[in-house]
């Protein structure tokens, strides 16, 4: 059998004795019950969030409340609300941290609310939009961006407005020049719904410097977005794409070379398309109870993400659950820890409910909260390696045996706690694929400890295949795809990894080579 993986230095020759191979790869992962983070639950999920770290506190937007609630994370609780007009949607806070800006969608206004001092925010002016505003951001410049649904199904007027407050009333709001393609108004979720679900209105993100912005909006009765490029000092449009699927929900890369729009990784420059965060790209099978392959839903494209401060981690979780009629509740309950350039995917962590829209870093990178299915949710990411998780010190394993000796091939593999705490785990009592040649034991079900595979061709009921991996009952349709060992864990917080165990046997004709190939994206092997 051929194995598709990236030569190692070194190449295994056949020699008349039994064999073991061993080398790393990337981790495959599985489901445990253990998980990371703190739900605080609002009843309902916001429509947006904003970090306001100078004091401490996050905004949160209550569209059927006609309100902003402020959540203090340092003493964990509810200090209060802003009142505002009518189903807001979009906020944002100017960069010095005075000013908190909210767009009311139903009553086209822009609520001004001045922070500061004694009172949690006092609403110091309600401007007057001419059209439904979806999304808000504040440049560098002080002057706020809104994109709206525009004022007309197949025009462009006043889809991107700019709110000025240092002039006078009458010339406060400027329609932007050259504006992107009119926005679908927002759905309304049906009065029998039985829970929230986050519409992908338009939405603004600024880059660190504040010099530029960009948004997404969705167009064209939600078939369609726009991606465009807005700067502040000039207040034009620079560039725009139009592209299909696209989740609104943003995050800007700490030195502003990228951003991601929902799955989506962006050239910022540019707005090519970089990458997109796929279960293809995952190191570890997106499975159903049934087993099932799952991918990232396109057409419930719900989730978000948010890079590290120091740009070396993207974190990101998007739904995975199949598209039916009604709609299922979304998956998106994994946190994906991958690398913001690449997309390659290195943890998969449990997460108590799922994540549904927009998520935001702390400064020193030690805290994210995300919008999420009841409220919001509060992941410490400072300390997630203080928790169990489960990692083995290679992710696939070779047996090979020969008719110079018939005996059993074995090898033993060291299995990791990398985190914190005690970490307990099990191996299945019953190896899948019905393969009766392999045998796995653990020396003991606390890490670190080992797990021994054994291959022996000899067990009665076992096809014997030369040159392939050996089955039971597959005959000639044998493919030669690895036995996977799934290891489970109670109290890891991470997706175990699933173990790929390639058993080769070979007759007396077989005295070719074997070269071990990376078979896994993101494998470390050189």
């Amino acid at each position: 059998m051929q194995f598709p993986l990236r030569a190692l230095a070194g190449v295994c020759r056949y020699l008349c004795r039994a064999t073991v191979y061993l080398f790393v790869t990337e981790a495959l992962f599985a489901q445990t019950s253990a998980t990371f983070g703190k739900v605080i639950p609002l009843g309902e999920t916001p429509s947006d969030i904003v970090l306001d770290e100078s004091r401490q506190r996050l905004y949160l937007v209550n569209s059927p409340g006609n309100r902003v609630d402020v959540y203090d994370y340092s003493g964990n609780m509810l200090v209060g609300s802003i009142g505002v007009g009518a189903n807001p949607l979009g906020a944002a806070m100017s960069m010095d941290n005075a000013y908190l800006y909210v767009g009311n969608h139903d009553d086209s206004s822009l609520s001004v609310i001045q922070l500061g001092g004694a009172a949690l925010g006092i609403v110091t002016n309600t401007v007057a939009l001419p059209a439904k505003p979806q999304g808000v951001e504040v440049g560098a410049d002080g002057r706020v961006l809104i994109c709206t649904d525009g004022s007309g199904t197949t025009s462009t007027a006043n889809t991107l407005l700019l709110f000025d407050g240092t002039q006078t009333a009458a010339n406060q709001v400027l329609a932007v020049p050259f504006p992107p393609a009119p926005a679908t108004p927002p759905a309304l979720a049906p009065p029998t719904a039985t829970r929230q679900v986050t519409v992908f209105n338009g939405r603004l993100k600024r880059t660190p410097d504040g010099k530029y912005i960009v948004g997404v909006s969705s167009i064209n009765n939600n078939t369609q977005s726009v991606v465009y490029e807005y700067e502040t000092a000039s207040g034009t449009v620079l560039q725009s794409r139009t592209v299909t699927g696209q989740s609104s929900t943003l995050a800007m890369a700490p030195d502003g070379s990228s951003f991601m729009a929902g799955y989506t990784l962006y050239d910022f420059g540019t707005l090519d398309v970089l990458g997109q965060q796929s279960t293809a790209n995952a190191p570890f099978p997106f499975v159903s109870s049934t087993g099932t392959p799952l991918s990232f839903s396109t057409t419930a494209n719900i989730g978000g993400s948010v890079f590290s401060p120091d740009l070396k981690t993207l974190y990101s979780a998007f739904n995975t659950a199949v598209a039916t009629i009604p709609a299922p509740a979304p998956q998106a309950s994994t946190l994906l820890i991958s690398d913001p350039r690449t997309l390659g995917i290195s943890l998969g962590i449990n997460l108590p409910e799922s994540i549904l829209s927009k998520m935001v870093i702390t400064s020193d990178g030690n805290d994210i909260f995300a919008l999420s299915s009841s409220g919001i949710m509060h992941l410490p990411i400072g300390t997630l390696y203080s928790y169990p998780i489960l990692m083995p010190a290679s992710t696939t394993v070779f047996l090979a045996q020969d008719p110079c000796n018939l005996g059993v091939a074995q090898t033993s593999l060291q299995i990791n706690n990398i985190g914190g705490g005690t970490l307990t785990f099990a191996v299945p009592q019953q190896v899948p694929d019905g393969s009766a040649a392999l045998i796995v034991k653990a020396s003991s079900g606390v890490a670190p400890s080992t797990v021994t595979f054994a291959m022996d061709p000899g067990v009665s009921g076992v096809i014997r295949t030369a040159g392939t991996n050996l089955y039971t009952g597959q005959g000639a349709s044998n493919t030669g795809a690895p036995v996977k060992i799934q290891l489970v864990s109670p109290n890891a917080i991470n997706v175990p990894p699933t173990i790929e165990v390639f058993m080769n046997y070979r007759d007396a004709t077989m005295s070719g080579l074997i070269y071990p190939l990376a078979t896994v994206p993101n494998s470390t092997t050189t």
